[in-house]
């Protein structure tokens, strides 16, 4: 049969022999390559004709090999798209696409006429972790996919720093890779076969970098183990071993490191690493029976120390105990050293005191003093009793004191004062005497003569006042004020002993004196609330309402040959012990001869308990030291005697030209002794009668001197008065500074603040910084006498000045 094509697309022979008895035969057909889809009809003849049409397509996509798969991405990969036959004249384009970053291919690749294949480049970035990419190639509707795998870089080493640790601290990994990482990071996947060891899930080597580190975190061990690390990006992981051992005891240490007997110290045992599950016991001991210390401590679950108490007895001298601790075959040992009681004793000075006059404490050591000092705390038992609330013993010296203060107290009582120091107490007592009673018992505020107030506070500001003639002192008794004055519009001239109400000036009671003297007479008020003056002739004794307890006469006993016209008087002074002290003269026979006395009284009757005839007249009042020692005047002679009998513990001369009269000693809180002259020259001399220095300041040489002296600050600063106020250091004489005035200045007190109150002959009453001399305020009561007056000052800080009181 005759065959036949009506394309040349398709080829076929030009005839087929059917075989005999056969009703079939089969023939080729050649076909050649087609850009499309074409049809070829293929024609048999014989006895007939028969006929079938051919399409022919183009090749389609067979598969899409990508070669090497997988790849470490930045490594190139080689694409091969196979198709289903040969490519027509002119090629076949096949269109290439990657449905991820990580593989990078051409748009298309042409396969070219008469191929099956054709190969293409397909660039891989360095990846962060391991991905693939389908790679699709398509020709026509027909399509071929392959997925490339692409890796990160590998891992090339592990390190861990350091190999060898103790459970609970740290280590430091560094994973290096094959290259540097890409635009983005490589992820590094860790894990440990131990829980001992804790790593990150992963870590990122970044980008351009080719290492990265990591923390490995250690657990407390009991005991020694090794812990592998892992790290892996492609490919098989790489491993690197750490050993980590239990902690060792690394220290024990005390705090503090000495103590005093029956006082604890703190002991801490600290390890090299936290304390493993269930935790660590450790062994403690002492090699001094005086230093006792638990046989273990416990040092809990994660933790690397523990404390424990180490208590001491008293020893009788500073010993040293050596604490250890053991743990893991190691022992650790620090000394302690146990002193013997700092404070042996403490005495006051005097033993008895009344309110508002300090006392002078000594606390003893057992031993010298160490470096920087022994700081020994201080408190008392009664609130109005105040001691400062630490001293320090100088270093290298056995004992140090301080001074104890007291407010108003309206009972006598024995106040305990306590020193501690190193948890040691020692105690010692004194007599707080009441003062029924006053904040200022005497001229000049108290015994010592020193102007000291307990009160503070005055602003200027006059609170009530009234105008008197003459000459007038005045205290504080209460809620009283009692004065004295001298008249002068009254024939004959006398004295009278005023109460006046201190809140409103109203006058209680008063008293005539009888006689007359030239002399100021200034009272003074009993540590019960007596009040003792002196008139002409006598000494007398009041209660708080003028009711007359007793009196005395000054001068000669009846029956004397020589008997006495009249007498003139210093001025009262008031002991602790309810003494009355007294400087007369005596006047016998109109002759103007005289006798000078310094005399003691029973402040309760009156007796007579001694007179010296060598001591003491009337132009000068007395004052008493902190130790009792009655210190008194008399022409150029400063004298120190005893007030058990009056006799004479030493005299010191001070030259001729210096005259004490109308003035009066005060007594600093070392002993020292300050008086004026008027000569213009202020004195001081040590305790033991020796002269400490003298220096000159502007006084007034005239007759209406009486109650000048000096003042004594808090601070020891001694305070000169005359034609200005000059201020003196104590101990060199030196002066700090002066002020001077165009008048008389007289009459003084010093508040707790250090102001200094004085008065003026122009008629104002001034307050001055005590430290520099200036001015605060000053007030001007219009009355010029105003400076002759004697001031006194309340605890509540009102100044009474004459008549006049001011807040």
């Amino acid at each position: 049969m005759n065959l036949s094509s009506s394309s040349s697309i398709a080829h076929v022979g030009a005839y087929i022999t059917v075989p005999a008895g056969a009703t079939t035969a089969k023939f080729g057909i050649t076909t050649t390559a087609v850009a499309g889809t074409d049809t070829a009809v293929i024609t048999a003849s014989g006895n007939g004709t028969a006929t079938a049409t051919l399409t022919v397509q183009s090749p389609g996509i067979r598969n899409v090999i990508c070669s090497p798969n997988p790849v470490i991405g930045g490594n190139p990969v080689t694409g091969t798209v196979n198709i289903t036959g040969p490519a027509p004249t002119g090629g076949l384009t096949v269109s290439l696409a990657s449905d991820d970053p990580c593989a990078v291919v051409p748009a298309s690749v042409n396969v070219s006429a008469g191929a099956s294949a054709a190969t293409f480049g397909i660039t891989t970035p360095i990846v962060k972790l391991n991905t693939f990419s389908h790679v699709t190639a398509t020709l026509g509707s027909s399509t071929g996919v392959r997925a490339l795998y692409v890796y990160s870089p590998a891992v090339t080493s592990l390190s861990l720093s350091p190999a060898t640790v103790t459970g609970g601290t740290s280590v430091t990994g560094t994973v290096t890779i094959a290259s540097a990482a890409g635009s983005d990071t490589v992820q590094v996947r860790l894990r440990t076969d131990n829980s001992a060891v804790t790593v990150p899930s992963s870590v990122f080597v970044p980008s351009g970098a080719t290492q990265v580190t990591f923390t490995a975190t250690t657990s407390a061990v009991a005991s020694a183990r090794t812990v592998n690390v892992f790290a892996t990006t492609s490919g098989s992981p790489v491993s690197q071993s750490v050993t980590i051992n239990p902690p060792g005891l690394s220290s024990l240490t005390l705090n503090p490191t000495a103590v005093q007997g029956k006082y604890t110290s703190r002991g801490t045992v600290t390890l090299s690493g936290p304390a493993a599950a269930g935790g660590f016991d450790l062994a403690l001991a002492s090699n001094q029976t005086f230093a006792t210390v638990p046989a273990s401590v416990h040092i809990p679950t994660g933790a690397t120390s523990a404390a424990f108490t180490i208590m001491t007895s008293v020893v009788n001298a500073s010993q040293t105990a050596t604490i250890t601790a053991s743990f893991g075959g190691v022992n650790k040992a620090a000394d302690l050293l146990v002193h013997c009681p700092p404070v042996k004793s403490m005495t006051i000075s005097p033993n008895s005191a009344a309110w508002g006059y300090d006392v002078t404490g000594t606390v003893n050591l057992t031993q010298p003093a160490p470096a920087g000092g022994e700081t020994v705390s201080l408190s008392a038992d009664k609130s109005y009793v105040h001691p400062p609330a630490t001293v320090v013993v100088p270093a290298g010296t056995w004992f140090t004191t301080f001074p104890i203060s007291s407010t108003a107290t309206d009972l006598t009582e024995v106040a305990t004062v306590t020193a501690t120091a190193g948890g040691v107490s020692v105690t010692a007592t004194y007599t707080v005497i009441k003062q029924a009673s006053t904040p200022w018992p005497q001229m000049h505020g108290n015994a010592q003569n020193t102007g000291l107030s307990i009160g503070r506070g005055v602003k200027g500001t006059l609170a009530w006042g009234s105008y008197t003639a003459g000459d007038m002192a005045a205290l504080g008794v209460g809620n009283r004020v009692v004065f004295i004055e001298r008249p002068n519009n009254q024939s004959p001239l006398y004295w009278r002993l005023i109460n006046v109400q201190a809140e409103t000036g109203v006058v209680m009671w008063w008293f005539n004196l009888p006689g007359f003297d030239e002399h100021q007479q200034c009272p003074a008020v009993g540590p019960d609330g007596t009040v003792y003056v002196t008139s002409k002739v006598s000494l007398y004794a009041f209660n708080v309402n003028g009711v007359l307890l007793w009196t005395v006469p000054l001068g000669s006993a009846p029956g004397d040959p020589d008997p006495t016209q009249f007498a003139t008087t210093s001025g009262v002074v008031v002991g602790t012990d309810g003494t009355v002290y007294v400087g007369v003269t005596e006047y016998r026979n109109g002759s103007r001869t005289y006798h000078t006395y310094l005399g003691a009284f029973n402040g309760t009757t009156g007796a007579v308990k001694w007179k010296n005839f060598n001591a003491g007249w009337a132009n000068a009042r007395c004052c008493i030291g902190y130790d009792g020692t009655i210190y008194s005047v008399r022409d150029h002679y400063l004298g120190a005697y005893k007030p058990a009998d009056g006799s004479e513990k030493w005299l010191l001369d001070v030259g001729a030209t210096e005259q004490f009269v109308y003035t009066m000693p005060a007594v600093g809180e070392d002993g020292a002794i300050f008086v004026d002259s008027l000569a213009g020259h202020m004195i001081a001399v040590n305790p033991n009668g020796t002269l400490r220095w003298k220096s000159s300041f502007s006084t007034y040489q005239s007759a209406d001197l009486e109650g000048r002296g000096p003042m004594i600050g808090k601070d020891g600063t001694v305070f000169a008065f005359g034609n200005e106020i000059r201020a003196f250091d104590p101990l060199t004489g030196a002066t700090k500074w002066n002020v001077l005035y165009s008048q008389k200045v007289r009459g003084f007190a010093i508040d707790l603040d250090g102001v200094l109150y004085v008065g003026t002959r122009d008629g104002y009453i001034r307050a001055l910084n005590s430290a520099t001399g200036a001015e605060k305020w000053k007030l001007n009561v219009t009355y010029n006498w105003i400076a002759d007056h004697k001031p006194a000052m309340g605890a509540d800080g009102v100044l009474y000045f004459g008549r006049f009181a001011i807040k």
